[in-house]
């Protein structure tokens, strides 16, 4: 384990804040025996729920991705390995409880990991096994339209989708149907395209040059995307394509990650952020809520646990796409939600309520023991777990990737930071990056560098081949 980071700033919601997302990831740190691995390692579990006892693929990619490799290489690599199975005498990302459609994550986990950490003996055997579960999903889950087949990245329940999909279903069978079988989403799609772009940056790395197959394939999907998700009308993405009903409603992380890949241009980018809908707790995950979860007793304050309800790693993708293109409230508005949920609930939970900001599980189907009263499904409220670790790895990504600005690929690590309002002084120690310490210091206001020193030497990169300690000293204007 690399040393722990330390944040101090001059906020001290900030400061404190921080300091609960490293203690709710620690907190779920534990022996796993599962997968591939030959016998019980220190693993990074999901949350502290009972039910959330494992690594969960998406969770443990996501969490990679956020930043958790930087100081948990082992226990990162520990965690992508136990979600392993063998499947048709191959080794692939597992798809628990059935929920296949994101574990193409995986793919995009461990290439973050690598460059977070330069683990290339974990990249070659990674890269393998990437290969092979994105020609399994070619093979059993790509439609005929050239769209990847598979409910919403994230959004695991029946509150995620309209009643044509999921009315008379529990929690337990939603997923089982014809109809979700052959839904397609536009965060799953843009999930198998950035996993294709990230199948040929491996390649790359390993083999000194790109792959075209999976380039073309990814320019591809990207067209198909747009072809089939883009409303000139909403001016924005829809979330659902399918032969049963179409949906137009607002997915955020489908619209994070066609920002933060290059599936939207600059046009699209525009259009997006002046259509988009937000709450005042930040964008949700889906919206606006469907409209079974506010009919009779479930009155106007009530939401789905997936629509209308606001789940933080989202918000992290979201604010880091906004950052990207210099949306500067964006990102403060959901930076300074995120803190100050942290602060006054005393750690990261799962979820919460868009309006009063309030813990919130949201309204969903109940599980299949709760079914059926009657001859109608019970909706019920569902509970906002505790200590969740890609709530407490989203707000890592807002202070890695965003303000501190740090831009890694495989072949440098540069800085782009940025101050919101409320923070002139920001100091990040003891982050590691892979043989290279580094201590960033960052005062002014905006994100206009105006100076910029690494030990001592006026430049804004450190080759990764370089090893050592490096003092980062940057000031900011507006």
């Amino acid at each position: 384990m690399n040393p722990i980071p330390i944040l101090k700033t001059d906020s001290q919601a900030v400061n404190q804040a921080f300091r609960i997302a490293i203690g709710d990831i620690f907190s779920n740190i534990s022996p796993l025996k599962r997968g591939i691995l030959e016998e019980e390692e220190p693993c990074l579990l999901a949350g502290m729920f009972f039910r959330y006892n494992h690594c969960f693929t998406r969770d443990i990619s996501i969490n990679c991705w956020n930043g958790a490799s930087l100081f948990l290489p082992d226990i990162c690599k520990n965690s992508m390995r136990s979600v392993l199975e063998s499947c048709d005498d191959l080794v692939l990302p597992g798809q628990g409880n059935g929920e296949y459609w994101d574990s193409i994550s995986w793919i995009i986990g461990t290439w973050e990991h690598f460059l977070l950490t330069d683990d290339e003996d974990f990249l070659r055997e990674s890269y393998a096994i990437s290969k092979s579960f994105m020609a399994y999903m070619e093979e059993t889950h790509l439609g005929e339209n050239g769209l990847f087949k598979g409910p919403s990245f994230i959004n695991d329940g029946p509150a995620s989708f309209p009643d044509a999909y999921v009315a008379g279903c529990s929690k337990l069978d939603w997923m089982l149907t014809d109809k979700m079988q052959n839904i397609q989403c536009l965060s799953t799609n843009c999930l198998y395209y950035a996993a294709y772009i990230t199948l040929s940056k491996m390649n790359r790395v390993l083999f000194q040059e790109a792959d075209p197959q999976a380039l073309a394939k990814a320019a591809e999907l990207k067209d198909r995307i747009n072809d089939c998700f883009w409303s000139q009308e909403l001016g924005r993405y829809t979330y659902i394509e399918s032969d049963l009903q179409k949906c137009d409603r607002q997915e955020a992380m489908g619209l994070a990650l066609a920002i933060l890949y290059g599936i939207a241009d600059q046009e699209k980018v525009e259009s997006i952020y002046a259509n988009v809908v937000t709450t005042p707790w930040g964008i949700a995950s889906i919206y606006p809520v469907y409209e079974r979860y506010q009919e009779g007793e479930h009155d106007q304050e009530n939401f789905g646990r997936t629509c209308g309800t606001i789940w933080p790693q989202v918000n992290a993708f979201w604010a880091q796409a906004a950052l990207a293109h210099e949306k500067t409230e964006i990102f403060d508005h959901e930076f300074n939600c995120l803190t100050q949920s942290a602060v006054t609930h005393e750690q990261f939970l799962e979820l919460y309520h868009p309006i009063t900001g309030a813990r919130y599980g949201g309204m969903q189907e109940a599980m299949g023991s709760l079914k059926h009263m009657g001859d109608e499904t019970m909706i019920v409220e569902w509970d906002s777990r505790p200590r969740q670790t890609w709530a407490a790895t989203a707000y890592l990504r807002m202070n890695f990737f965003g303000i501190a600005g740090m831009r890694i690929d495989e072949l440098q690590l540069s800085f782009s930071p940025y101050l919101p309002e409320g923070i002139n002084a920001y100091s990040l120690r003891e982050l590691t990056w892979g043989n290279k310490q580094l201590d960033i210091s960052i005062r002014g206001q905006g994100g206009h560098i105006q100076s910029i020193q690494i030990n001592g030497e006026t430049k804004n990169s450190i080759k990764r081949e370089a090893s050592g300690h490096f003092e980062i000293e940057i000031e900011l204007a507006k």
